[in-house]
């Protein structure tokens, strides 16, 4: 098996646990969180289906939204990046 880009996978990895973290109302811990990934990884903005995905990923942070939308944009981005992080 090879990982064409680590971050990917990390980045995958994280947005598991921040979905998690969601769905368990710790909603502090998971915007924590999110706020490092963005530092911590270079990714290209454009991505899978996504033009800009940080734009897609600010979504998962917005507290606007519901729990269960949140959560289910991370575990699909996470998808997302793990697929990618395959080719």
């Amino acid at each position: 098996m090879k990982i064409k880009n680590l971050d990917f996978a990390n980045f995958s990895t994280d947005l598991r646990r921040i979905s998690y973290w969601i769905c368990q109302g710790r909603s502090d811990l998971a915007s924590s969180m999110f706020r490092q990934a963005k530092e911590k990884y270079s990714l290209p903005s454009k991505l899978g289906p996504f033009r800009n995905i940080w734009t897609e990923a600010e979504k998962i942070d917005d507290k606007s939204r519901k729990i269960i939308e949140r959560s289910d944009r991370a575990a699909t981005l996470s998808s997302i990046l793990l697929q990618e992080s395959m080719k």
